[in-house]
């Protein structure tokens, strides 16, 4: 998969939560707003990986993991994390609100409250987790 194609998975997906969460999907809604996020870091990994080399096998293995913590690893983010963690107070706040997010949040039921701060959380321009990962692809 192309990086510029995942980069637009990002996008679709969390344009889908807006509509879900227009339409009072709040499950739904929370689910994909956090699936867009791990779509962003799995493009930003992309950019790891080079036409003529043959990457490690437990690289490529955890490519596929959906843990943001091991992803932000991955795409080499970790500094740059903990940089913005430190110096910026709303995008920690909103950092935290992601990190609660799992693949398992599909199996659960989600309030309006839930998929709205994680929607936001994700989506506030000046301080969203999907701005500052943007940043990087």
């Amino acid at each position: 998969m192309h990086k510029k194609d995942i980069e637009g998975l990002a996008e679709l997906r969390i344009r889908d939560a807006k509509v879900l969460l227009d339409t009072r999907s709040w499950s739904a809604a929370y689910y994909l707003s956090g699936y867009s996020i791990e779509l962003a870091l799995k493009a930003c990994i992309s950019k790891q990986f080079s036409a003529e080399t043959i990457p490690d096998k437990s690289f490529v293995n955890d490519v596929f993991s959906h843990e943001y913590g091991k992803l932000i690893g991955l795409a080499g983010l970790q500094q740059s994390l903990n940089a913005k963690l430190k110096s910026d107070k709303a995008f920690a706040a909103n950092w935290g609100i992601c990190r609660e997010w799992s693949p398992n949040s599909r199996y659960a039921t989600w309030e309006e409250s839930d998929a709205r701060y994680l929607y936001s959380a994700i989506t506030n321009e000046q301080d969203g987790v999907l701005s500052w990962i943007k940043r990087h692809w």
